[in-house]
């Protein structure tokens, strides 16, 4: 249960730390009447969702370029027409 815990608070200040960088979301504090303290948080969700849309994409170019690297040289043994090294 413990290190399950420590997963979940591992994964949320690793999600707020990403999002500070990217600028997905705005923290600002102002001062309020009588003696009061007002924190307003912006979420930028196209900005989210637009980020993560480009990692995706960026995964995905990295596993095709991957898979298409590593079968090449099968593919030649399998003919017998492998490049000079």
């Amino acid at each position: 249960m413990r290190n399950l815990l420590a997963f979940l608070a591992a994964a949320v200040l690793t999600f707020l730390g990403v999002g500070w960088y990217l600028d997905w979301y705005h923290v600002r504090s102002s001062p309020a009447a009588a003696g009061h303290h007002r924190v307003d948080i912006d979420i930028d969700r196209e900005k989210i969702v637009e980020d993560v849309q480009k990692g995706e994409q960026k995964l995905q170019n990295a596993l095709e370029k991957d898979k298409k690297g590593s079968t090449e040289p099968a593919a030649a043994a399998v003919r017998g027409t492998l490049p000079p090294k």
